[in-house]
């Protein structure tokens, strides 16, 4: 019995071995389809994440969500990251919160940040041709402004005066009319300008100088403590929905139209020229279109505007015409300003007389296809 019961154990052990090693496998051939190799062993997926292979700070100088400027900083950022699949993280810090925004220009080029993104009227003080790009006084358009930049000669004086200061400027947002100031009082003629404490920036602020005002730059962020602390009387800050969103229009309700000082600009992002120089070509080409994308969006978003204005109506702002006499002294200031900059900058001289020569033929376009309007 015991040698029966042994016999029966090893009789079962050959069986096991022989099905797996001879029978099985000839199973598994005579299902496949003809030809084809026999089915490797299931192996667990692994999800791999791939790190980056650059990552950018970027110092914004506007807050995340202010409309139109925060939103194209919140756009550039999500459009890259899934057109570079992660090969480019771009992490956004708001205005101040590592580097002074009056000090981000200084710290890309040095390479303590990668980027920023603002109005090139930030940097007049270094080159008075950006404030040309941000929006110069009694300036075009934005969509002619455009239209200079890529037809006109306009991208060669741009990149030109970034690469003066030893960074790299992609056009990346177009804004348009800006609220002509918030002033805490109205004002009785040009008079009114004298000893007037203004939070303003770019070449509007040479022009209140030389009507007699006291001129300071601040961020965005700081316009509406400001008037709140009585630290100024006006402000120039950016479109409608914008200056609602950070709640001016309370403490200066006073405005005066139309947008003198600003008919629209160019948003740009500004990249160290090693960060930018160390990107391959197709990234460099994604980020290039993402950023003429952003041109579109900044247009159609500075064009819708009444919302806000009917808002702030209701809140009790008070929009009027600027008097003739001082929309007048306004513009022969700006004139004066701007032949005392091409005297001391021949670059500039080049750039604006090429913008006014742009501006001369456009104006023969203009009148020629644009309907009048209505009686």
């Amino acid at each position: 019995m015991r040698n029966m019961i042994i016999g029966i154990v090893i009789g079962l052990v050959v069986g096991m071995v022989v099905g797996s090693s001879v029978i099985a496998p000839r199973l598994t051939t005579a299902m496949s389809p003809p030809g084809a190799a026999p089915a490797a062993p299931a192996v667990p997926a692994i999800k791999t994440v791939r790190a980056p292979d650059h990552r950018w700070n970027l110092a914004s100088t506007y807050p995340d969500d202010m409309p139109l400027y925060g939103a194209l900083v919140d756009r550039l950022s999500t459009r890259l990251h899934e057109a570079l699949e992660g090969r480019l993280d771009l992490r956004v810090y708001k205005p101040d919160s590592i580097v002074p925004v009056d000090g981000v220009l200084d710290a890309v080029a040095d390479g303590r940040i990668d980027a920023t993104f603002a109005s090139p009227d930030r940097w007049t003080g270094e080159s008075p041709v950006l404030g040309l790009f941000g929006g110069a006084p009694f300036g075009p358009p934005p969509w002619v402004l455009l239209s200079w930049y890529r037809t006109g000669g306009g991208v060669a004086f741009h990149a030109a005066a970034y690469a003066d200061i030893g960074v790299v400027g992609l056009p990346c947002g177009l804004d348009g009319p800006q609220v002509p100031g918030w002033f805490r009082r109205p004002l009785t003629g040009v008079e009114s300008f004298r000893d007037l404490r203004v939070a303003a920036s770019g070449l509007e602020a040479e022009v209140l100088r030389g009507l007699g005002a006291q001129v300071t730059r601040l961020a965005m962020t700081d316009l509406v403590p400001a008037l709140k602390l009585h630290a100024v009387d006006a402000v120039f800050g950016k479109t409608p929905a914008a200056d609602r969103s950070i709640g001016l229009g309370r403490t200066a309700p006073h405005t005066y139209w139309p947008s003198w000082h600003h008919q629209g600009g160019l948003l740009d992002l500004v990249v160290n020229r090693e960060a930018w120089e160390a990107l391959d070509p197709s990234a460099q080409a994604s980020l290039r279109a993402i950023c003429e994308a952003n041109l579109a969006e900044g247009l159609a978003a500075a064009e819708n505007q009444f919302g806000a204005l009917k808002d702030m109506q209701k809140a009790g702002f008070k929009a009027r015409p600027w008097p003739p006499e001082v929309l007048a002294a306004l513009r022969a200031e700006w004139t004066a300003v701007a032949e005392r900059l091409a005297e001391d900058d021949p670059t500039f001289e080049k750039a604006a007389r090429s913008l006014d020569r742009f501006l001369a033929t456009h104006e023969i376009w203009r009148d020629l296809s644009v309907l009048p309007a209505p009686e």
